[in-house]
């Protein structure tokens, strides 16, 4: 995959989610991963003429297009398994394009806030692992934390707790 293809979720599914979840494949995301990546057996890879349509403009246009349930309509669900008619959403499926000097100033107002996102959802993701892998230590007593110099703020401070359960009456 390259930076701004989509993958687009084309099977499985059940009965209380559409299909069409999509993201668009950022660099950040693509550089934090170890090597080569192709979309699951069960996704389509779209890749956009960037001459024609922004990514980023395509990026929030699929995510109204699924949070609307718009999806819903090239859906079907045959044996259990829900399959999305793409070839028919290809088809069928039209959209204004705004033109290039329009979609460039809406791309250079939301590329920062989307690379952004981007960075802090890896980041969650790390900051995750960190925490899975620390809290079973703590709570075990595996890891000590008694020798640190911890500084807590004042609102985490002893008797700051007490001091903010009582009504306001009291605190004179």
């Amino acid at each position: 995959m390259e930076a701004d293809d989509f993958v687009f979720e084309a099977s499985g599914g059940s009965t209380n989610q559409l299909l069409g979840r999509n993201v668009r494949v950022s660099s950040i995301l693509l550089e934090s991963l170890s090597g080569p990546v192709i979309p699951a057996s069960f996704c389509k890879l779209i890749r956009f003429n960037r001459q024609i349509v922004s990514p980023y403009l395509m990026q929030q246009y699929l995510k109204l297009f699924y949070e609307e349930g718009l999806v819903g309509i090239y859906q079907v669900q045959s044996t259990g398994i829900s399959n999305y008619q793409f070839e028919s959403f290809l088809k069928y499926h039209k959209m204004l394009v705004p033109p290039a000097n329009l979609q460039r100033l809406f791309e250079e107002k939301a590329k920062p806030m989307l690379d952004l996102k981007d960075q802090l959802g890896l980041q969650n993701i790390v900051l995750t692992k960190t925490r899975d892998l620390l809290l079973p230590r703590l709570i075990s007593g595996k890891l000590s934390v008694e020798d640190l110099d911890i500084q807590f703020p004042p609102s985490m401070q002893e008797g700051t707790a007490e001091r903010e359960s009582l009504p306001e009456a009291r605190h004179a």
